[in-house]
């Protein structure tokens, strides 16, 4: 008799233990209605800071995704591959969390959504400071062959029509733009 009773008393404290348990894991998700579950992502605010810190990794990278955000997406995939091993070889565990959740089922995305993370993304950077460049036409000197590789052969005072613009963080050019005839 009184080893029924320790049994049913062992039994009751696992039900309780149980309907607790799964009474926690649904009041943390009780807010999410997607299904999913509730994550730590990091802020945006502290994604600008830590892009802020390692920005020098994306240079060369910003007009590529200036092409991929204008709808040109044939080449989509590989910029996108091509942030996915830089940010992988960053010594950002922060960035690294937040591209994880960025680029999420990106296996499953069409051009709209390229465009539309592009987009994104240059505007994460221009947050930061990072600023296109003029997409005039520009008249050929020293001080515009220093942000423009010139395709074309151009002499000083010819006209230079931007094929690409050029990037700029603090003031110094990271990504030169490309002047054709």
């Amino acid at each position: 008799m009184k080893s029924e009773k320790v049994i049913i008393i062992v039994g009751v404290v696992a039900v309780i233990a149980i309907v607790g348990a799964l009474l926690y894991k649904s009041s943390k998700h009780s807010h999410d209605t997607s299904g999913e579950e509730e994550h730590d992502y990091p802020s945006t605010e502290d994604v600008k800071r830590e892009l802020n810190r390692i920005v020098k990794k994306f240079y060369d990278s910003f007009g590529a995704l200036l092409n991929v955000a204008s709808g040109q997406t044939d080449m989509a995939e590989n910029v996108f591959e091509n942030l996915t091993l830089t940010i992988k070889h960053s010594d950002s565990l922060l960035i690294k969390d937040w591209w994880n959740n960025f680029i999420a089922n990106n296996a499953e995305w069409g051009a709209d959504i390229y465009v539309s993370k592009a987009s994104e993304l240059l505007e994460m950077f221009k947050s930061i400071g990072v600023n296109q460049g003029g997409i005039e036409d520009v008249v050929i000197n020293d001080s515009i062959r220093d942000k423009y590789a010139v395709m074309d052969e151009l002499a000083d005072g010819e006209i230079g029509k931007v094929s690409m613009p050029y990037w700029e963080y603090n003031g110094n050019i990271v990504e030169k733009g490309i002047l054709i005839k």
